[in-house]
């Protein structure tokens, strides 16, 4: 079992008790929802230190809210430079942003 994993268990073990006694259970879900999103971006930061200092892996740490959207929109850029070749090509989000091509399993 992960780290992770075990976050998520001990918090999801005390989030029942804690909505019991809350005066607002709408606003401690959400107070708990932001605590658990920093966690875990502290747990990434400090696994990407660890990797470097360690093992002398370097590690940039992205965060996407959908994969499915940035798929679409690599899709969307392919097929627009294709149909419009005397056009400047466009760029794709992860292509601007990263400065390398897509991957191929992001293609299909």
């Amino acid at each position: 079992m992960g780290t992770f994993s075990r976050l998520r268990y001990v918090i999801a073990a005390n989030a029942n008790a804690l909505i019991e006694k809350a005066e607002d259970p709408e606003k401690l879900l959400r107070a708990l929802i932001r605590e658990m999103e920093d966690a875990g971006e502290e747990a990434r930061l400090a696994s990407a230190e660890l990797l470097a200092q360690e093992f002398g892996v370097a590690a940039d740490i992205w965060s996407a809210t959908s994969f499915n959207q940035l798929r679409r929109d690599g899709i969307e850029t392919q097929r627009w430079n294709m149909l419009h070749p005397e056009a400047e090509p466009r760029l794709s989000h992860i292509e601007s942003t990263n400065g390398r091509a897509l991957p191929t399993w992001m293609r299909w």
